[in-house]
């Protein structure tokens, strides 16, 4: 079994037209770079508190950061 409580960036995929083949665009790049320069761009050390997830894994408390990109088609 496999454990990493490191911090996580989610990319939702929506395909509006194709809901079940909404994960072919993972190797849309022209779609997926925009959204995620974005993201980057706009992304402050303030943002930070918000992102912060709390979790028990085994009896032991973990933190990281995580949060969601989400991009549509």
């Amino acid at each position: 079994m496999r454990f990493d409580a490191s911090n996580r960036l989610f990319l939702i995929l929506i395909d509006s037209k194709d809901y079940e083949g909404s994960w072919k665009l993972r190797r849309n790049l022209d779609l997926l770079k925009p959204s995620i320069e974005k993201y980057l761009n706009g992304f402050t050390d303030k943002k930070t508190a918000g992102l912060q997830t709390t979790f028990m894994y085994s009896g032991k408390e973990y933190t990281c950061l995580a949060d969601c990109v989400f991009v549509n088609k």
